[in-house]
């Protein structure tokens, strides 16, 4: 299936242009054809195409009815939206959303735990009680600390002659 970067004018002024553009990034043909019965085909404007997909249509429906059906603009029946568009029934929709979020879970689990690995190897590479310390670059030369000098020069000892002479 192939798939466009896209730009959906979501609010235009009387005259018809574009007050705010929302940028869609590989929205496929069906969500495309969605976007403009949603917001009028003159909104809608490809800007590039975008990679090929492998999904089939179906899926696709499905996928879009849990992406329009988030509760926001669309409200919180994304199925009756795309059977509307498209004509199509999603009558394993519960059942579809069911599995992608059991999925999505899983893939969290094991990300967590990939990253938990890795944390424990990298700890048990350090040695116990290390302290990472950090070696300065040695002061640079000087006639004598800054206390030495202030005491050589309340004394009139000092080297450094004032720029004004007071009489």
């Amino acid at each position: 299936m192939k798939t466009y970067d896209v730009s959906v004018a979501v609010m235009v002024d009387a005259s018809g242009r574009s007050l705010h553009d929302v940028a869609k990034h590989s929205a496929s043909e069906l969500e495309l054809a969605l976007l403009r019965r949603l917001h009028g085909v003159d909104r809608v404007t490809i800007k590039a195409p975008g990679p090929d997909i492998e999904r089939s249509e179906r899926n696709e429906h499905l996928m879009l009815a849990r992406k329009y059906g988030d509760g926001g603009t669309y409200g919180n029946n994304g199925p009756a939206l795309v059977a509307k568009v498209f004509g199509v029934d999603l009558f394993e929709f519960d059942n579809w959303l069911a599995e992608q979020l059991e999925l999505e879970e899983e893939a969290r689990q094991q990300s967590l735990e990939t990253r938990q690995i890795r944390f424990n190897a990298e700890m048990a590479t350090r040695p116990i009680g290390s302290v990472t310390t950090v070696t300065a670059a040695p002061a640079p030369e000087r006639e004598g600390s800054s206390f030495e000098i202030a005491k050589a020069a309340m004394a009139g000892k000092s080297k450094a002659q004032p720029a004004v002479q007071l009489e």
